[in-house]
């Protein structure tokens, strides 16, 4: 139930909340989170579930520290098992809001060096908050043909990221324009969740208007359209409950 109810309180957040208060918002959600990691029974499922919650919603420098803390084992809460999935959450953090970077995710995939290692590797790499990181995951995850489904999935897990929304704004027009050839060339599961996973979640009616003149092609396959149209109905949702919430 907490794990459900914490999904729902981030989804709100990254797509329903008034994109002016977002921000406090995320940083009310880390804090409440970092508390009740605190606070929760040692050692159980609740800990763990506020621990991945904190490490997602972390934003300020305050929590920066709190995370090298837990990583490099300064700081410590009692029955807190940080273990290589742990290592990883809250590294992930860090790496987002650009608290960490390259040196720290090489050091941290020599430690775990297992086929998980280099899936959650590249999802951090993928999370580098610098256009140069983001146009690099771009041309690998719809140019680069060698990249094993795997290693695919975890990159599209990272490009996204709700505080990065003004650095990664400019590949809206961008998916519209290279999903088709990539259903084309690599039709399957690598096409389907590139579309799925990498749907601009730019809630902006510039978004509403580059599907709808996508979708105004009769010539895409059904399965692809679906997809998209599926996409398109998520901001149409998104947008009229942000334009509720700034007004209430």
């Amino acid at each position: 139930m907490v794990q459900s109810l914490l999904a729902r309180v981030q989804a709100a957040l990254n797509s329903y909340a008034d994109p002016a208060w977002a921000p406090e918002g995320w940083a009310r959600l880390a804090d409440s989170a970092l508390a009740s990691l605190e606070a929760a029974p040692a050692g159980s499922d609740r800990q763990l579930q506020w621990s991945r919650t904190f490490a997602g919603a972390a934003r300020t420098e305050e929590h920066a520290a709190v995370l090298r803390g837990l990583l490099d084992g300064s700081r410590t809460i009692e029955g807190l098992v940080v273990d290589a999935d742990a290592r990883w959450a809250f590294l992930s953090g860090l790496v987002a809001i650009g608290a960490a970077g390259d040196p720290e995710i090489d050091a941290e995939a020599a430690r775990d060096a297992t086929a998980t290692g280099i899936r959650r590797a590249a999802t951090a790499r993928a999370l580098r908050p610098t256009p140069e990181s983001k146009e690099e995951t771009w041309q690998r995850i719809f140019h680069d043909d060698t990249v094993p489904n795997a290693v695919h999935e975890a990159m599209l897990a990272g490009f996204w990221h709700p505080a990065q929304r003004e650095l990664t704004a400019g590949y809206v027009e961008r998916y519209f324009a290279e999903i088709g050839p990539l259903w084309d060339r690599r039709p399957g599961e690598i096409a389907k969740n590139a579309v799925q996973y990498l749907f601009p979640p730019i809630v902006e009616q510039r978004t509403l208007a580059a599907a709808d003149a996508w979708l105004a092609d009769p010539g895409y396959p059904a399965p692809l359209r679906r997809l998209v149209l599926e996409g398109r109905d998520g901001i149409a949702r998104a947008l009229r409950a942000q334009q509720r919430d700034a007004a209430s």
